[in-house]
């Protein structure tokens, strides 16, 4: 156990550095005419974040092979598919630009079909501007006086910058909608020159809160507020709907124990009904109690992992919409970490129901791979796609094996350190009934009380109401 202990402690010193996760802003002060970075990041169509590619994939103004630098990203921002590399654009702090060129392009056919298709996509590009997000789309679609319909690409960016002090605050990017280039039916090929201009402004919001420009938190002050007050009354109905159910219940149960006492002052035992059908069959252990208790067990792990992400979400420590993908990462070291209450509760549960001739470290095993492998072998293929379709979503190998080493390292140790001290925890239980031998025959039901049509009428509504809540919970929180 001792030497269990000690091996997790030594892997998470060894592998929790491989997956830190950089802080969501940039602690860089700047000296007057020092260069800003900007990078690029990835492009794909506006309604389908999901589907992105390089940005590069179009012909864009690329950076010379010398110059051309790609910034390693860490397993959050690798999870959720930047692909940041550096740009021509040479914004100097404090330094306006009314206008200066990026390059100047000769596209052929191909590439102006390219930028034609994207354009009809509805491409979107984003930047990072000191580590902020941004971005724009490549172009729009417009209508000619004749009712035509034709592309316009956007060749120019507007950066407007706010800064206070030494240091960046926040930068918006907008297109120039007025001075593009028509992408008509092109026959030849084509001359486009890109270029930008920079607008730098002073703020008096502090770099420590910069990032609420990006929470939107300036731009809708009050939706927080009506998403809070929708929760509470979602929470306060739930709270009701229990109290009414256990209500029943206990008035049931009642019931069920008058009967039985007057039953046993009588001395009338012959007829058997309610609990006492039932008494020695509620203890009979399950056709497979290790699959079952290992189900408990990894429900409990997921519980507990989704509670902490809400309260670390609510304390502010993650946050989703940040640059960096901090929230993957967290994700995979909690679900790492709390790995040992599946090992908990499933060995623990084992010891009720599990028979004594089995081995207790298979409900471990199984809690470890219960979850855990069918999400693996989903997520392999997956990526697979992804690498078909050479989306930025596809994982590089390297960050595939540190995931792994992450999860065999900390999480699967964790699991038989839970069924450990659940062995120690738990005494040995002996039930107060024993199961007959044979099990009881369960008379047939009609088809609308089969299992089937319960299941789907009985889950329809919670899973809608829970839906709904979970919707307006996340983006009050988020």
């Amino acid at each position: 156990m001792k030497g269990i202990i000690l091996f997790v402690g030594m892997m998470t010193l060894i592998l929790l550095p491989s997956c830190m996760v950089r802080a969501s802003y940039v602690t860089q002060r700047y000296q007057n005419t020092e260069r800003v970075p900007v990078l690029v990041n990835t492009i794909g169509p506006y309604r389908n974040p999901a589907e992105s590619y390089e940005f590069y994939s179009l012909p864009f103004c690329k950076p010379p092979l010398s110059r051309h630098q790609h910034r390693h990203e860490t397993i959050g921002e690798q999870l959720e598919g930047d692909h940041l590399e550096m740009s021509l654009y040479d914004i100097r702090f404090q330094v306006d630009v009314e206008w200066q060129p990026v390059c100047s392009l000769h596209l052929k056919v191909d590439e102006v079909e390219k930028f034609r298709d994207a354009i009809k996509k509805d491409y979107y590009y984003s930047l990072r501007v000191d580590d902020i997000p941004v971005g724009a789309f490549v172009g729009t679609v417009r209508t000619d006086p004749d009712g035509g319909v034709y592309p316009v690409l956007f060749n120019h960016l507007n950066f407007k910058i706010l800064y206070n002090g030494d240091r960046v605050i926040y930068p918006e990017v907008s297109a120039d909608t007025e001075n593009v280039i028509e992408l008509r039916d092109v026959d030849g090929d084509l001359y486009i020159e890109f270029s930008f201009s920079v607008t730098w402004e002073q703020s008096d919001v502090s770099f420590e809160n910069r990032m609420k420009f990006l929470l939107g938190d300036k731009l809708v002050p009050n939706k927080l507020e009506i998403h809070w007050i929708s929760i509470i009354n979602s929470s306060v109905l739930v709270m009701l709907l229990c109290g009414f159910v256990a209500i029943i219940i206990q008035r049931t149960l009642n019931m069920d124990y008058d009967r039985y006492t007057l039953a046993k002052e009588s001395g009338d035992d012959s007829d058997e009904y309610g609990w006492k059908t039932v008494s020695s069959e509620v203890f009979r252990s399950p056709s497979h109690p290790e699959w079952y208790c290992a189900l408990v067990g990894v429900g409990a792990q997921l519980l507990v992992l989704t509670v902490l992400g809400l309260v670390l979400a609510l304390l502010g420590l993650i946050d989703p919409l940040a640059p960096g993908g901090e929230a993957y990462t967290v994700g995979i070291v909690l679900y790492s970490w709390t790995s040992a209450i599946a090992g908990f509760v499933s060995r623990g549960l084992y010891k009720y129901l599990g028979p004594k001739n089995k081995s207790p470290r298979l409900v471990a095993l199984y809690s470890a791979m219960l979850f855990t492998l069918p999400y693996v072998v989903v997520s392999l293929f997956l990526n697979m796609l992804a690498q078909m379709y050479h989306t930025t979503y596809s994982l590089p190998m390297d960050t595939v094996v540190t995931i792994a080493f992450i999860y065999l390292g900390m999480g699967l140790p964790q699991v038989f350190i839970g069924a450990a001290a659940a062995d120690k925890y738990f005494p040995d239980c002996t039930p107060p009934y024993r199961a007959h031998h044979f099990e009881r025959i369960i008379p047939e039901v009609p088809v609308q009380r089969s299992f089937p049509v319960q299941v789907i009428v009985g889950g329809f509504l919670p899973f809608s109401g829970i839906y709904i809540e979970l919707h307006y919970l996340f983006g009050s929180i988020w």
